[in-house]
């Protein structure tokens, strides 16, 4: 079977987490025997307006060159222009199954009513649609005007993440945050959050990068913050198992990957109480919601001075929440989506 991905996101060395589960799938798929995977993507990178559209200007007239392959599945990542070329290969080879992913901020950032209106054109020759959250399979239902076939995670890459049994006495992080440093991650409620805690030895690891990485480092100078620029993914491993609670403010969401990934290290999750995540973290259980920054600094407070019986529940029930959610799983359905066997 040859398979070729379509991306406007996928990691670079700038931004290692952006788009990483794209990565994962990508390479996990090269490694089913009949299986050819070719991709076409755009690297995630920090760009002005006018390299942003030298980068998708390159990304299509390079598209040329996949024009006369024959694949049987064109599966795109992320809402965008980029859709167009499968649309256009579709029309070369209606043969072809294309499948669309919806992650999150492309669904969620999509406003423009002339945009919307090109894209349900487009999405009448689309075979399958998948979304990484129930609440954004609702929104893509509802402005594109189709059903979403699949509600699919992105999933954690099982071959790397893994619960190493720390205790609770042996985490050397109180909070752990990991992802892009941008406002849509809602950082600036953890960073108003810190400035109002009485205690200044609660330890705090931002790891990431983005345009909030200043703010991040002066917050260091002045608290116990640690702020690391991206890491391997094994690296990452380890300190998902260092951390006692990881947190993601984010005000929008599609699927919380790297809560996922700290969760099955054990690591219960401190989030925004927003409907995509509350169907991966159920306040008490396996973590807290907040809203705003006094509400974070409450729930700071009550992590704090947790005993350790308290967290070894929500540790356990985190872990197996997050269990389900394996790059294994996904691909085993994945392959069925491709082959058309559901």
């Amino acid at each position: 079977m040859n398979i070729l991905l379509l991306s406007n996101g996928y990691p670079s060395k700038e931004l290692p987490f952006g788009s990483i589960y794209v990565k994962n799938h990508y390479e996990r798929l090269r490694k089913i025997p009949g299986y050819t995977v070719e991709k076409h993507v755009i690297l995630r990178k920090n760009t002005s307006f006018f390299g942003s559209l030298v980068k998708y200007f390159w990304c299509f007239i390079s598209f040329a060159a996949k024009m006369p392959k024959n694949y049987d599945v064109v599966h795109v990542h992320f809402l965008s222009p980029v859709y167009l070329l499968a649309y256009l290969y579709k029309l070369r080879k209606p043969g072809c199954r294309t499948v669309i992913t919806f992650h999150g901020s492309d669904i969620n950032e999509l406003k423009s009513s002339s945009l919307i209106k090109f894209y349900q054109r487009l999405f009448k020759k689309n075979d399958v649609s998948i979304a990484v959250g129930e609440e954004l399979k609702k929104r893509a239902e509802r402005l594109l005007k189709i059903k979403v076939d699949y509600v699919l995670p992105a999933g954690f890459n099982d071959a790397i993440f893994y619960d190493k049994g720390f205790l609770y006495e042996e985490r050397d992080i109180d909070f752990l945050y990991v992802g892009s440093f941008i406002p849509v991650k809602g950082l600036n409620t953890v960073i108003e959050s810190v400035k109002k805690l009485n205690d200044r030895d609660i330890k705090f690891v931002f790891v990431g990068t983005g345009e909030l990485e200043t703010r991040l480092n002066q917050l260091s100078e002045h608290y116990n913050v640690d702020v690391i620029q991206g890491l391997p993914q094994e690296e990452l491993n380890d300190i998902y198992n260092r951390a006692r609670f990881f947190m993601l403010p984010s005000r929008k969401e599609g699927f919380g990957l790297a809560l996922t990934e700290a969760m099955l290290c054990g690591t219960p999750g401190i989030v925004r109480n927003i409907p995509q995540l509350r169907h991966q973290i159920t306040d008490g259980k396996n973590g807290f919601l907040f809203q705003g920054s006094d509400e974070l600094v409450s729930v700071i407070n009550k992590c704090n001075m947790m005993v350790f019986e308290e967290w070894n529940k929500l540790s356990e029930r985190a872990q197996k929440n997050a269990e389900q959610y394996s790059l294994s799983k996904v691909i085993d359905v994945m392959r069925e989506i491709y082959e058309n066997k559901l």
